[in-house]
Formats: structure tokens, sequence, C-alpha cells
């Protein structure tokens, strides 16, 4: 059970509850409505691992010297006092608050902006009364965010005139109104003057960007703590990803309060820590336990979640995954792993018999099998036409029947269902690409090759 649970703790953290990097697809046929990922509160390998470093602090000065932040802030909140800690971190409450909650976050990813009513529950609850103070740094998603840099720019030049805090509020409540905009500067400008500041300056500063450095460097420092989307947070040393919500920052900042601490993560096994990896003493099965095909190391791999009674997965299967074979698996360019998912009366039992013909190292070819013959054995005696499939890929047929009759993959199966349901699948076909240490791209529905194609050159293409 410890590596089921390692296994979607770390498919959590590719796919958390916020924004993430990805590849959008050109057009979608036969679309399957996907559901947010709410993830629970997962904890930071060490307190360590976030503790602010000179080196890493983007500090006071920045670069062009005429531009450097206010060390007095207006919080924008009566009795709330503002400014830049000992670090150049911009905080805003007690700065001797016993609890510090530090967010990374983009001014343009709509989960960040979805969490503010739980931010302003907690500045009443706890920042006014000086129990806690905020950081806020940058993580700007540049490729999928485009504005996001300008807005973190904006943002700091505001600061430039001590109005980070109102700007920073300004731009997430009105985020609707410049997100996705080519002159979003110019919404920028108009809040500068809403606020009172000096305009000229404030387009000085934008205009020369001063700023640069110092959000690669808090982006720098998010990704060195883990930080893989937005929003995320750490209370003290207990990390949030995702728009959690105020009963789980609650009880973290409780925690926080009476001075506890996460349990230290344990050594994981190789097994654990790789769980896509080939397993030496199961042939064509991950660590993990699923049916993998292609080459490990290949640059992308594919999560693929279908069930045999489905009519797209079976097209899928039937007309697109032989030409993914061919051009991208053979090649060594992909490797795909396959899960299953229950959506039918007999969806349970034919997904017992693909494992248990995998058992002797057939998973695929009674996989091709069964979604070929589904019209047959979904509506006759499915159990002797299963046999029947077994004879024919020449497996031993009473140690498969005895398999299937027993019920023996039931609890594998069982875990796939799991994993598809901790990261938000809800329909079938559905597919997670992964290119290094995060989904890329979420894929629900059938696609024709056409569209496969493009996604795969561009994901190879680096983006």
């Amino acid at each position: 059970m410890k590596r089921i649970a390692v296994l979607l703790f770390l498919l959590t953290v590719l796919v958390a509850a916020g924004c993430s990097s990805k590849i959008t697809p050109q057009a979608t046929a036969m679309p399957i409505a996907t559901a947010t990922v709410a993830t629970t509160p997962t904890v930071v390998p060490s307190p360590t691992a976030i503790a602010p470093t000179k080196a890493a602090s983007a500090g006071t000065p920045v670069a062009g010297g005429d531009f450097v932040l206010a060390a007095k802030q207006k919080s924008g909140l009566a009795g709330v006092s503002a400014g830049l800690t000992t670090t150049g971190d911009l905080y805003r409450g007690d700065p001797s608050a016993p609890v510090t909650i530090t967010e990374y976050s983009d001014f343009q990813c709509p989960f960040c902006s979805r969490v503010f009513p739980t931010e302003e529950k907690l500045y009443d609850q706890y920042v006014k009364s000086g129990q806690v103070k905020f950081i806020f740094r940058n993580f700007p998603l540049d490729n999928i965010h485009p504005q996001a840099h300008s807005a973190a720019n904006a943002a700091l030049c505001a600061g430039v005139q001590g109005q980070f805090w109102p700007m920073h509020d300004k731009l997430f409540h009105s985020q609707a109104d410049w997100s996705g905009k080519a002159d979003a500067e110019k919404t920028f400008a108009g809040y500068a003057q809403a606020l009172g500041l000096d305009v000229e300056q404030f387009n000085r500063c934008i205009a020369a960007a001063p700023f640069t450095a110092r959000i690669q460097a808090e982006q720098k420092r998010g990704a060195e703590a883990g930080v893989r989307g937005t929003p995320a947070f750490f209370v003290n040393d207990w990390f949030i990803s995702g728009a959690q919500t105020y009963d789980t920052f609650n009880q973290r900042v409780q925690d926080a309060l009476a001075g506890k601490k996460p349990q230290p993560t344990p050594t994981l096994t190789y097994a654990q820590t790789h769980p896509f990896e080939p397993d030496p003493e199961h042939p064509h099965y991950t660590y993990f336990g699923a049916p993998y095909t292609g080459n490990a190391k290949a640059p992308l791999l594919l999560m693929e979640f279908t069930d045999y009674q489905c009519e797209y997965c079976r097209k899928f299967d039937q007309e697109v995954m032989p030409a993914i074979e061919k051009k991208y698996v053979e090649s060594g360019k992909l490797m795909v792993v396959f899960n299953h998912v229950i959506e039918y009366k007999k969806s349970l039992i034919s997904a017992q018999a693909a494992e248990c013909a995998g058992k002797q190292g057939q998973f695929f070819a009674m996989s091709h099998l069964l979604f070929k013959e589904e019209p047959n054995w979904a509506k006759g005696d499915e159990k002797q036409l299963f046999s029947s499939y077994a004879k024919t890929l020449n497996l031993d047929v009473s140690a498969f029947d005895h398999c299937v009759e027993n019920g023996t993959t039931a609890n594998k199966v069982k875990i796939d269902q799991q994993v598809a349901q901790r990261v938000g699948i809800r329909g079938t076909p559905s597919f997670l690409l992964i290119k290094g240490n995060r989904v890329i791209q979420r894929i629900p529905g059938y696609l024709p090759i056409s569209q496969w194609d493009k996604i795969f050159a561009q994901a190879l293409g680096g983006n």
C-alpha cells in the first residue's frame, strides 16, 4: 500500500489543483468533460528546502538603479503594515508574526485569483491579529500566461512607489479585464492612475522592466522548493498545493501556531521514486505494476485511461494506436502506460482478463483482442470467450481461467481506479502526456492521428 500512496502523491504533484504549463490541442473530437483536480496538502521533504538564502533572494536593489522597491509599502488593509523583509521579500502583516505564509503565484492564473476569498478570511482571522504575515513571490507561467510577467512587473513598479499590495489586489480582482490582451500595459497604467501613483514614473518603470532578474530569482526559489504550478503556499514548513479551501489553510496555520512540523519524508526506494520505469522482475510492467509498451528512456510518456466497453476507446485502439506505435513507440520517442477505468457492467472482468494475460506476458495482445471482440463478449458468455482468446494467444489456459475466476488481478484494477480518480479522470478515453517531471497536457476524448501528430510534434519540439 505504501507504493500506491507514493504514486498517488507523485501524480498529485504533477497535476496539482492550479495552473501549470501545458500544450493546448488544436481541436478535440468527442470531448469528455473533466473535473478540476482537488489535491490534499503535501509535505516538503525538509524544512531547509524553503529556508531563505541571501544568494537566492532578489534583495531590495534592482538592475538599473532608478527603480527600487520602497522599504515601506501600503498594505491596502486597515491596521495592517507592509514592507520588505531583511531578505527583500514583500510582506503584508506583522513582520514578527510567528507564522509566515509564503505564496508563489501568477497574476494571470485563474486558480490564483480563485483562492483570493480564502486569503481574505485568513487576513481577517490571523493577519490583523498579528499571528500571520504573508509573503508574495512571483511564479509566472510564461508559456501559457503571456501577460503574467508584465503583470508581475506592473505590481513591482507600483511597489517602487510603495503600492505593491494595492496593485496586487487590483490585478487579481480585475484579472478578466486585462488577461489575454496584448495591450495589457495600458490597463495597468489606468490602475496606477486610480491608485494615485505618479503615472509617468510608473510607465517608465514598465518600459524599463527592471525587475526581470528578481522575478526569475523568485521562480528559481520556488522550483527549488518543489513548486510545479500555481498557486503554491508554504505555511512555515507546511506545503499546500493549489487553490485549497479555507479549512485546509486554517488547519495548517493552527499546526504552525502550535509549533507542529511535518513528519520527515521517509527514504524512498528506487522503485517508489521511479514508478514508471520497467521492473526487471516483471517484463513489460513498470515498478508500480502497470503494463507498458515502448522505451522507458523515451522523452515522452503517455498515460492512457481506458475501458474495454467504451466505444471511442475501441476506436482509438483500432484506428489510432497502431499508427502511434509505429511512428512514436517503435522509434523510441514515446512510452505508453496503460490504466483501467471501470465504467460499464463487464468492464471489471474484462480488465481482469487482460491483467491475467499480462501475467503470461501477453497483456497488450489480449487488450487488442478485447477491444476488437467487445461486441461479442459484451453480449455473450464472456468467461468462455476470454478462455478462447487465451488459447488463441497460446497462453496456459488453465492458469488463465483460474486467474480470471478467482479475481486474482481485481486489486490491480482497483488501484488503477484510485489513480484515475486522484488525477481527475472523469471519462474515457483520457490521456496524460508527461515530459520530464510534469504533465504537459491532458487529452480528454478521442482524437484522430492527425491531431496526435500535432501534439507529439509540439511536445518533442521542446515546449
